[in-house]
């Protein structure tokens, strides 16, 4: 059977028997691909250490007849290891739970190019320390929920569907609505985050990636923190279970604010 050669980046990877891995793949043109790897933790020629975490990889890989059988990494070559990310504590948090994420979201063999290069683009950012990491987590998740089909109604009030312009601050967030509602609209006992207007437009702005002025975009320190908890919060919700990465996202913004 014909094997194929594919832009890869690495979610997941767990020991299988003493030698071999299996490796959780977001390919390009293919979506989310697992796959052994035979002999990998002995062979330097294949692999030779290129099977880290995050790492942007062309991987060779082969079917196999059985049904139901794992295709196998054959070998792999690395276009960007991204080992900066795995040196910061912090970096790692960011990128783990986009894996956790993209890796549980995603059914297998169905391709999300979007995707693939909103990802790769984010880990390279963080792996070069190019602005604030939470700034660039919740660009990626943004375009990452609107490659799913989620993507928030940032235009309107989810109620009474009255324009965010003629809305007055603040504004309450209402995952379950797919959005936010006004204060009029919110019920008395809404769990929902206050949201500026200033935050929605902040939103709006990064759900479309092909506005270069979503990369210079500035951020208060209040803004910041409302959006991203929005953009996490939503899509956790729509993920429908908690991720482990998340609480340890968490946790590193108590270590290292």
């Amino acid at each position: 059977m014909t094997g194929w050669t594919a832009p890869s980046l690495l979610l997941r990877r767990t020991e299988y028997g003493d030698y071999d891995y299996i490796v959780t793949l977001l390919t390009e043109d293919r979506g989310k691909v697992t796959a052994v790897a035979r002999n990998a933790k002995k062979s330097v020629k294949r692999f030779g250490g290129a099977l880290e975490l995050f790492s942007h990889l062309t991987a060779s890989l082969r079917p196999v007849k059985r049904t139901g059988a794992m295709p196998v990494l054959q070998e792999v070559s690395i276009e960007d290891g991204f080992s900066g990310i795995r040196s910061d504590f912090r970096l790692t948090a960011y990128a783990s739970f986009w894996a956790e994420l993209v890796n549980a979201w995603l059914e297998p063999a169905v391709a999300h190019p979007a995707t693939f290069q909103a990802m790769r683009r984010a880990l390279d950012q963080l792996n070069r320390k190019q602005g604030d990491p939470g700034q660039v987590s919740i660009r990626f998740l943004m375009q990452f929920l609107g490659d799913m089909g989620v993507a928030p109604n940032l235009e309107r009030c989810a109620a009474c569907k009255r324009p965010v312009d003629q809305l007055q601050t603040p504004l309450v967030s209402d995952t379950q609505g797919g959005g936010f509602r006004c204060r009029a609209c919110a019920p008395p006992a809404s769990d929902g985050m206050m949201l500026s207007k200033g935050t929605v437009y902040q939103l709006r702005w990064l759900q479309h990636p092909d506005r270069p002025i979503g990369n210079r975009l500035r951020y208060s320190e209040a803004t910041l923190r409302e959006c991203l908890m929005f953009a996490e919060a939503f899509a956790s919700y729509y993920l429908g279970r908690p991720l482990k990465s998340y609480h340890f996202l968490k946790e590193s913004r108590h270590r290292c604010p």
